[in-house]
C-alpha cells in the first residue's frame, strides 16, 4: 500500500512539475505585461506629449507621431493624415499657422496594454490654440490612440480626436 501510494504522489509530483514548466513561458509574458511596467511607460509616454506639445508647440508631435507608412490620424471621424509621412506634412503646416498649444490630458488617463511594446489609450483632453493671427480656441473631447514602443521609444501608431460640436468655439 505504500509503494502504491508513494508511486501515486510520485507521478502527481512529476505531472505538476511538467505542467509547470510547460506554463512558465505563458505565465512569464502575462506577467510582463500585467506587472504595470508598460502602464507605467505609457503613463510617461502621455505625460511627456502634453509637457513637450505645450512647451514647443506643434514641432513637438514630430517626435510623438510614427514616421512610418502605417500611422494614421482621425479626427471627428475624418481621415486627417493617412500616413506618418501626410502627418510630417501636415505638422510642417501647423508649425506655420500656430503660435502656441496648451494640451493637457484629463484625470481618467485609461491604459490598456497590449504587449510589452503595444498600448491602447484613451483619455478626455483640454487644447487651447493661439493661431499666430492671435485667435484663441479651446476645445474639449476625447483622445484615443495606439501607443507603440519602439527603438526611438514610445510613439503613437494611431490617433483619434473626438470633439463634440460644441466644444469648438473661439475664446
Amino acid at each position: 500500500m505504500r509503494s502504491i501510494h508513494f508511486s501515486f504522489a510520485a507521478n502527481t509530483a512529476a505531472i505538476l512539475l511538467i505542467s509547470s514548466i510547460l506554463n512558465a513561458g505563458n505565465h512569464d509574458e502575462k506577467a510582463s505585461i500585467s506587472d504595470g511596467s508598460v502602464t507605467r511607460a505609457v503613463q510617461e509616454f502621455m505625460a511627456a506629449v502634453a509637457r513637450d506639445v505645450s512647451a514647443q508647440g506643434p514641432h513637438a508631435w514630430r517626435k510623438y507621431l510614427s514616421q512610418e507608412h502605417a500611422f494614421f490620424m482621425a479626427s471627428n471621424g475624418q481621415l486627417v493624415f493617412e500616413s506618418g509621412e501626410a502627418a510630417q506634412q501636415g505638422i510642417g503646416a501647423l508649425e506655420q499657422s500656430i503660435e502656441h498649444i496648451s494640451l493637457q490630458w484629463g484625470q481618467s488617463l485609461h491604459v490598456d496594454p497590449l504587449s510589452d511594446s503595444l498600448a491602447q489609450v484613451g483619455v478626455p483632453f483640454h487644447e487651447t490654440l493661439i493661431e499666430k493671427t492671435g485667435k484663441r480656441v479651446s476645445v474639449d473631447g476625447y483622445f484615443t490612440g495606439l501607443a507603440e514602443r519602439n527603438d526611438a521609444g514610445w510613439r503613437f501608431r494611431s490617433a483619434h480626436w473626438s470633439v463634440p460640436p460644441a466644444t469648438m468655439a473661439p475664446k
